[in-house]
């Protein structure tokens, strides 16, 4: 089931549609945005946790609208 944040009813969201870790503090996950309904972005993504914080490249090969 994938994790969904929605912030208003037409405005921003965001979700996970799934994750898998590679090695420990690297994952890959399929994942989407939109801040409103003419613009969003979602796609593959590596993220990478390190210490007290992440950093995420990506999307990959996703979709822009």
């Amino acid at each position: 089931m994938p994790l969904e944040r929605t912030t208003f009813d037409k405005g921003y969201h965001a979700k996970v549609n799934w994750c898998f870790p590679v090695l420990p503090g690297l994952l890959i996950a399929d994942s989407e945005y939109a801040i409103g309904p003419l613009h969003g972005r979602g796609g593959l993504s590596i993220i990478v946790f390190y210490g007290f914080g992440s950093f995420q490249f990506g999307p990959f090969g996703g979709w822009i609208s």
